[in-house]
């Protein structure tokens, strides 16, 4: 009787999870990585609402069928080493409904494991963010605009208010240190002459300490906002970006651009240098590079900016991890515009990136 009972309780609770999960308005899906291709053996209607493909189109059929052009080879990398690894994913799809229309897919992929360790089934929920993720964007995209704004702003105070002040006070200095020792020479006392050296010396040394002062305001107002991107453009400001890099760091760099001396709108302009800081940012971080490739150019009214490196290469789960702020900053800045990074193996080995940006003309506010 006991039996019974347990039995029925059982029953019980998985015909309510199975009524839960046909009325969970997420989509859900449930494979079998022990049949050939890790096929779909059940789908929930949240998820033929989401996607339009009702269970008996989708049954059967490995989830890739809703993949398409603009579906991202790194997440698609990512989720296969995931499951090869037989640990969940968590990532950000473009997927495609039954009508061909585009939707952002907060995926999930759980592995579902069996009394002795295997993967038994997958379970996946989908969920259509792109109407947040596109109000997110436009936030982002305002954010970034305000701040580079501020940033030239600040560069712009740092560099004239206390740059000037510094000078000044550099040149008060040396004016201060020659009227001592005028004023010491009709002396010729040991005592004065000591006391001569003395203040001559500490003079020297606040003069010193002054120029290193200029020097320390001038990189920060530089690492700030370049002049030279507002002054000479993009391609002057991304050659400098270069050679700073490559004296900081000692890895060797070969840039070559033929944007010349193209004037670019100014939020276009800041999107690739920032995207051009940022990959040199990673390859010095986490790349173990010593060599890297920079190249600058238009093609097919697009600015196309190409970073590689020779180093250890990115791990696939890194591209569509949430935390990796830097390259998320990357991706926003050029979708934000209407573009693309890519970012993936290059050959023979380490990193690319490469970003395109269409040279369209943007709207008022972008370009202020």
């Amino acid at each position: 009787m006991t039996t019974h009972r347990q039995t029925e309780r059982n029953d019980n609770q998985n015909a309510l999870l199975a009524e839960a999960f046909r009325h969970l308005s997420s989509g859900l899906v449930i494979t079998d990585p022990r049949q050939s291709d890790n096929p779909l053996i059940y789908v929930n209607s949240g998820f033929s609402q989401l996607t339009g493909f009702d269970a008996l189109e989708a049954l059967g059929r490995n989830c890739r069928f809703l993949q398409g052009p603009e579906t991202s080879e790194e997440v698609v990398l990512a989720m296969r080493e995931a499951i090869e690894k037989k640990v969940p994913f968590r990532g950000l799809v473009q997927n495609y409904r039954k009508d061909g229309t585009p939707f952002c897919n907060a995926l999930i992929i759980t592995p579902m494991f069996d009394e002795i360790g295997e993967v038994a089934h997958y379970v996946g929920t989908l969920n259509d963010v792109s109407t947040s993720r596109e109000q997110l964007r436009a936030l982002a995209a305002h954010a970034t605009r305000a701040r580079e704004a501020e940033r030239t702003s600040i560069a712009r105070e740092i560099h004239d208010e206390l740059g000037q002040a510094l000078t000044a006070l550099k040149m008060d200095l040396a004016w201060m240190d020659k009227r001592l020792l005028q004023c010491f020479a009709p002396f010729q006392t040991p005592e004065a002459t000591d006391s001569s050296q003395e203040l001559h010396e500490r003079a020297r040394a606040m003069i010193s300490l002054t120029e290193n002062t200029i020097g320390t305001v001038r990189r920060i107002a530089t690492q700030l906002r370049p002049a030279l991107l507002d002054d000479l453009g993009l391609e002057a400001a991304a050659e400098w970006q270069v050679k700073d890099f490559a004296a900081r760091t000692g890895i060797v760099c070969d840039f070559k651009s033929t944007l010349g001396e193209r004037e670019l709108a100014p939020a276009i302009a800041t999107a690739g240098f920032r995207i051009l800081q940022e990959a040199l940012t990673n390859v010095a971080r986490h790349a173990e590079a010593t060599r890297v490739r920079v190249r600058l150019g238009r093609k097919n009214d697009e600015l196309r900016l190409e970073v590689r490196d020779n180093g250890q290469g990115i791990q696939p789960q890194r591209l569509v991890n949430v935390r990796s702020l830097g390259l998320l900053g990357m991706r926003e800045r050029a979708l934000g515009l209407g573009g693309s990074v890519e970012i993936g193996p290059a050959k023979p080995k380490g990193t690319g990136v490469t970003a395109r940006i269409p040279l369209q003309q943007l709207p008022q506010e972008e370009n202020a």
